[in-house]
């Protein structure tokens, strides 16, 4: 029992793995993510201005905006993220002196990256943009806007609740707040995953399936940030070859890899929902297999009796 149950476990996840390659390689998650890393470049600047903006419109935010952006670039950005937190200041600090119409299309520049990350998501769950206009400009600028100010607010209860007293006692014991400060990244990162495979998507998809899925990318992009700061210190040939300018293919790898983890991860979240919805259909097959023999073997057991069944007692 148990041997066949270990091994109709092991089949099941042969079975999702396959699919879930099938699906990934099915929809170019590798040219997308090329595609994406591209857009990327050209929105980067705008993206930072609006966000620098929303932050440094509340003042709350405003007091802990150098270090949410401190935070960002150190954790999401390996190896290279305080010369990359340096430029991109620099350029959204000339692009904020923009008059109001080149301030609009900053915006604009923005929300159309949101719009090809819509459109990758919606390519993954193979299904049209319904939405209108508005509603698409409501949720983009709900990201961008909602994003920054809850990694705010959650660096802010982070470092209130490492003040209390009895956290710095444990710490000085434990080392409580070192560990706390350790999973802020996975959390922070996990968070804007699921929210994304939650939100983004023009169709239902279940809050387990978009936590998972959320989990599984903030894993692996943990997994692979510290992997790629690993070979970045480690190998410097590269620098050799690009001097200065080594950050910026640096840059443009971390990009391109941190995308291939998204729609990774965009893809195990739909592949959750299409194969709980397969063996619910194989399960709904089977049943009505087995009430078929059951008929066939009563209609035959009557024609051994030399009985004729009814309507009702069929």
């Amino acid at each position: 029992m148990l041997k066949s149950a270990v091994s109709e476990s092991f089949h099941r996840a042969a079975h999702f793995i396959t699919l879930l390659y099938s699906r990934f390689c099915l929809h170019n998650g590798l040219q997308n993510a090329a595609s994406l890393t591209y857009t990327t470049l050209l929105s980067l600047v705008p993206l930072t201005t609006v966000v620098v903006a929303i932050l440094t419109a509340f003042p709350v935010a405003d007091q802990m905006a150098e270090m949410t952006q401190d935070f960002i670039f150190n954790n999401f950005v390996p190896a290279s993220g305080a010369q990359v937190q340096q430029y991109l200041l620099e350029f959204s600090g000339k692009a904020s002196r923009l008059t109001g119409i080149g301030f609009i299309a900053l915006i604009i520049v923005a929300l159309l990256m949101m719009r090809n990350i819509d459109q990758a998501l919606n390519t993954i769950w193979e299904v049209p943009l319904q939405r209108t206009l508005a509603k698409q400009f409501l949720i983009y600028w709900a990201l961008l806007s909602l994003g920054p100010l809850l990694l705010t607010l959650s660096l802010a209860v982070t470092s209130y609740i490492i003040s209390m007293p009895l956290i710095v006692e444990a710490e000085q014991t434990l080392g409580i707040g070192r560990r706390l400060i350790g999973y802020t990244p996975l959390a922070a990162s996990m968070l804007a995953f699921f929210l994304m495979y939650l939100v983004i998507p023009n169709r239902r998809v279940p809050l387990l399936h978009a936590f998972s899925g959320g989990l599984l990318a903030a894993l692996l992009f943990e997994l692979a940030k510290h992997a790629f700061a690993f070979y970045v210190t480690t190998f410097t040939s590269y620098q050799a070859i690009y001097g200065t300018l080594a950050v910026i293919p640096i840059f443009l790898v971390w990009v391109y890899l941190s995308w291939v983890i998204f729609l990774l991860g965009a893809e195990f979240t739909c592949s959750l929902q299409i194969f709980g919805s397969s063996h619910e259909g194989a399960a709904d097959d089977g049943a009505q297999l087995e009430q078929t023999l059951q008929l066939l073997a009563q209609l035959h057991g009557a024609h051994q009796r030399g009985e004729q069944l009814s309507g009702d007692e069929l």
